[in-house]
């Protein structure tokens, strides 16, 4: 079987390759269930959709919205990515189905972190998947053959999270806010957007405050022009207490992966905004390994020599007219 959600699953060369894949594999008899996110994919046709039922692909758009700008679930979108193939490989990260995470965007490089999973920590992606599967389609899949066992791995222990806008706890911001808490040395972090609740930047600035190395990337310039504003209107109480922040300028960094203590470690959907903490399902794998969090910081490092790091003296003396963009901007940030 292949299990496959994305929150953008676009009809251009890439989206059309792995689709025909999808098709094949069903006419060959493979059970093949897709989830596509309604609003993420709004501007695809529906037909894109239809020719994979048509090859026998098991399809179920989440929470459709039919018209978004006076529907409330226009909010409540699934953001996870999520392949799981036979029960025993899996994917997971902050990669959607479209052009420009392979070929970049027109002002460069497209940076993304997807974990390639094996053993039994694939089971976590399948429940979670599967979950999302009943609720979009309203069938219960399970059996024993959704959830083959599977030798023991030699990599450490692989804890799957996912969060939601159902109750009051956001469980996947809650793990990062104790991780920053629980660092002793040091905090690196990646986020495309970065527009923070105020209990998180409560504990980035007390990781710092208390001798923590905390540093954040996120791009030099935003895909979205208004979450650019915003995201750099938070960024002076950050630097005013020792935050280093590093602006990718060889693209657009959409690496959503955090690293702590050559120890513990996270990849998911999971943006540092309010709409992932609040709004969005999400999923991240908290990976407690020293290789996985010795890779991951090796790949920080790499990505800091595509970057500019700004300091205290150039935020305080940026021009008037950023000021005045990014102060509108940020009154926007929960709704971005």
């Amino acid at each position: 079987h292949i299990h496959m959600l994305f929150y953008i699953f676009e009809d251009d060369d890439f989206g059309r390759a792995i689709r025909e894949i999808l098709m094949r594999k069903a006419q060959q008899g493979l059970e093949v269930r897709f989830i596509y996110d309604s609003v993420g994919c709004w501007r695809v046709n529906k037909e894109f959709f239809d020719d994979m039922r048509s090859a026998g692909v098991y399809v179920e758009s989440f929470m459709k919205v039919y018209f978004p700008l006076f529907s409330k679930k226009v909010n409540y979108r699934n953001h996870r990515k999520l392949v799981i193939i036979d029960g025993k490989t899996g994917f997971i990260g902050g990669c959607n189905v479209a052009n420009r995470y392979i070929t970049g965007g027109v002002w460069g490089f497209w940076r993304d972190t997807v974990l390639l999973v094996r053993g039994m920590a694939v089971q976590g992606l399948q429940f979670a998947f599967l979950v999302d599967w009943f609720f979009a389609s309203h069938s219960l899949v399970s059996g024993k053959e959704y959830f083959p066992l599977q030798p023991k791995g030699n990599a450490g222990w692989m804890q799957v999270v996912t969060s939601n806008p159902v109750g009051e706890v956001r469980t996947l911001m809650s793990g990062i806010i104790k991780m920053l808490y629980s660092a002793r040395n040091y905090v690196y972090l990646q986020t495309p957007y970065f527009m923070p609740s105020e209990s998180f930047m409560l504990a980035l600035k007390s990781a710092a405050l208390s001798g923590v190395d905390v540093r954040l990337m996120i791009p030099e310039r935003c895909d979205n022009r208004v979450a650019g504003y915003a995201s750099m209107s938070y960024l002076g109480d950050l630097l005013k207490v020792g935050v280093k922040v590093y602006l990718y300028k060889a693209g657009f960094i959409h690496s959503k992966s955090f690293v702590c203590d050559d120890y513990i470690s996270s990849v998911g959907s999971l943006n540092l905004d309010f709409r992932s903490f609040y709004y969005n399902f999400e999923v991240s794998a908290f990976v407690y390994d020293k290789v996985v969090a010795q890779d991951l910081k090796n790949y920080f490092f790499d990505d800091i020599k595509q970057c500019r790091q700004l300091s205290y003296k150039e935020y305080c003396n940026r021009p008037i007219v950023n000021r005045c963009l990014e102060s509108c901007a940020r009154l926007l940030s929960p709704l971005m």
